[in-house]
């Protein structure tokens, strides 16, 4: 196993805790809410084990809480796990903002990469601009622009600031107007944002995970089997098939990695514009690359996800562990990639 020379050190695991009435959304995006509270648990097993004096504090909007909390624990560094605050992704980069302010050092993406990687529109901009295939889109903020003549078809409705499938069913790919105002209603309504209605492209859906900084790691790539899904049902990884154990989707829409049956010649395409994607979005410590390639072999990124999840037996885990890191040898190297920021002046801040 390969376990990285870090001396021990005071760490403050910081996640998210589930919100008791959330901003928005429905009742079942709990689910994937409450995952990060088990990923804290198992990230703060593998530090203890390692030697390091471990603290842990769940976020919630009173964020005066978390700066006594930082006062009285002063830790050498903060392992960030948190996704949002009460409930609401669009606010994840703001923890982060907090540490930067205080020169503490971090695991994972800058406040910049997280805010850009939460807004799905402005991600498409950016990384249009560095050169990455990314699905024509068109932004709807009412039920009216719904009826904009230039939107194509087939499509798919998402939230523009929301991550882990959220507001995403299965009626959500659509093949003409009519069905189109289902899912941005419901968008426009429980999410309370616009909606981004995309050119749904067929073919095979692939996650590159990413390690590092300006010259990331690629790792292992996964491919999502939709083989088993039934006729009729969209080729997409939407809420209930993500994160429902007892949905029979959950079932049908395995992960495999490495991914079978992909030329070297695709499988290096996609790993550039991984890297590239990584890099263009600013990103650091680690990410994760969504991506379809069309049946005409183009890669196109769906969206750049920065801080995937950490759980043991999500993604990002199983391709380092294909990669011959286990699990917590992943944790650690993520915390070896925390470095203290460094103030104007070129000076490296502290712990505080």
């Amino acid at each position: 196993m390969d376990v990285p020379d870090q001396p021990p050190q005071r760490i403050l695991v910081v996640h998210n805790a589930p919100a008791r009435t959330p901003a928005k959304g429905v009742a079942s995006d709990a689910i994937s809410e409450q995952e990060v509270v088990a990923v804290a648990r198992e990230v703060e097993v593998v530090l203890r084990e390692r030697g390091h004096e471990v603290h842990a504090f769940g976020v919630t909007g009173d964020l005066a809480a978390f700066l006594a909390t930082l006062d009285r624990v002063r830790p050498d560094v903060v392992f960030n796990l948190c996704e949002g605050i009460d409930g609401d992704e669009h606010h994840e980069h703001l923890i982060v903002q907090i540490l930067e302010f205080r020169r503490i050092a971090y695991t994972g993406c800058p406040a910049r990469a997280l805010a850009d990687s939460n807004d799905k529109e402005r991600a498409k901009v950016i990384l249009r601009a560095s050169g990455v295939p990314v699905p024509e889109s068109w932004l709807v903020d009412s039920l009216e622009q719904a009826g904009r003549p230039e939107i194509r078809f087939p499509a798919i409705v998402k939230p523009v600031n929301e991550n882990a499938s959220l507001g995403i069913g299965i009626d959500s790919v659509v093949t003409s107007r009519e069905s189109l105002l289902g899912p941005v209603k419901r968008v426009l309504e429980s999410y309370r944002q616009p909606a981004m209605v995309e050119r749904y492209i067929e073919g095979r859906e692939f996650n590159v995970s990413v390690l590092g900084g300006a010259d990331p790691e690629v790792l292992p790539i996964s491919e999502i089997d939709y083989s088993g899904l039934p006729r009729g049902v969209p080729r997409i990884l939407f809420y209930e098939a993500k994160w429902m154990e007892d949905s029979p989707y959950y079932l049908e829409t395995p992960v495999v990695c490495p991914a079978r049956n992909l030329s070297e010649k695709v499988a290096e395409r996609i790993r550039q514009i991984a890297r590239r994607s990584f890099v263009a979005m600013g990103c650091r410590g680690y990410a994760r690359v969504d991506l379809r390639v069309s049946r005409g072999g183009t890669p196109y990124v769906l969206e750049v996800n920065g801080n995937p999840s950490l759980a043991s037996n999500a993604g990002l885990a199983r391709s380092a562990r294909q990669a011959g890191l286990d699990y917590p040898a992943l944790i650690g190297r993520i915390l070896d990639g925390a470095r203290p920021r460094r103030d104007p002046s070129g000076r490296a801040g502290g712990s505080m």
